[in-house]
């Protein structure tokens, strides 16, 4: 069955890249699920496929999850452009059967001017929610596996749509290398998505990443390649001061530099993340973290 797995990921990523050939850019829909989940990642450039030892790795790479020895929860706020935030609340634990997560993203677009013949008439809403279900496991000792499912649902105004996607991830630490992590995940593997009758794929992607971490320092890098875009590169890194205080930053090619700093007290962590946008409005996320 580990080989079966291994093979399935290793056919899915190829078709991500072959994919990418014949989708142009801003043709998928739920692109909210590009959206990067939890202030750590974030400030971190998003490189955080390889670090995933948080419940957000549920959304960045499931196999990360076997890294958690306890039972974690994380509730994180972003606040958007405009009008619009999103929220992710996750929670994971551990038995003898794996790692298992649970998680729900909710982001809505605040309010919308309704136009008809070049008059307001009134205002409309819309938002994206995607509910999620991963588990994760051991392969011997340093390889891990793990997968996440997730129903996914949009409305704007009167119509919705919805339909499901699975995400999957491999974590590798090689013994010999002690602090070395490897990871390559696949995300958004599901059916279109479709309003009325017109439907769009969903933002399929492949994922490469590394990450070094050593006593009171982290660093990640990571490629990504989603159907409808250009390769997307970060890379970032955490020092963590008296076991207190985390300073943070990165760069991803996606939007820009990110900054961003955690405060950490016995079984709780309060994190902030900066990140702005070329063309936007920079965006603030805060995450709240509990062990227990």
């Amino acid at each position: 069955m580990k080989k079966h797995f291994l093979w399935v990921l290793f056919v899915l990523s190829i078709l991500v890249i072959a994919a990418g050939v014949s989708h142009g850019e801003g043709t998928t829909g739920a692109q909210f699920l590009g959206i990067g989940l939890g202030a750590r990642a974030c400030a971190m450039g998003e490189a955080y496929g390889a670090i995933a030892d948080d419940p957000s790795a549920i959304y960045w790479n499931p196999a990360g999850l076997s890294q958690i020895g306890s039972r974690e929860l994380i509730l994180s706020q972003n606040f958007w452009f405009l009008d619009m935030s999103h929220q992710y609340l996750a929670g994971v634990f551990s038995n003898s059967l794996g790692h298992f997560g649970i998680s729900l993203y909710y982001s809505s677009s605040g309010d919308i001017p309704k136009v008809e013949d070049f008059l307001k008439v009134g205002k409309y809403s819309a938002y994206d929610a995607a509910f999620g279900l991963a588990y994760a496991n051991e392969m011997g000792r340093a390889l891990s596996y793990g997968v996440t499912g997730k129903y996914i649902l949009e409305k704007i105004e009167n119509e919705s749509a919805s339909s499901f996607a699975f995400d999957l991830g491999l974590l590798y630490g090689p013994t010999r290398f002690p602090g070395l992590n490897l990871a390559l995940t696949l995300r958004n593997i599901g059916p279109k998505i479709k309003f009325i009758k017109e439907g769009d794929p969903l933002p399929l992607s492949l994922g490469i990443a590394g990450a070094y971490q050593k006593a009171d320092f982290s660093f990640g890098s990571e490629v990504e390649k989603t159907i409808d875009s250009d390769l997307i590169f970060g890379l970032g890194g955490e020092y963590v001061i008296l076991k207190t205080l985390a300073l943070r930053a990165g760069y991803n090619t996606a939007h820009s530099f990110s900054l961003g700093w955690g405060l950490l007290w016995k079984k709780f962590a309060f994190s902030y993340a900066f990140v702005p946008y070329r063309d936007l409005d920079p965006s603030h996320r805060i995450s709240l973290e509990f062990s227990f």
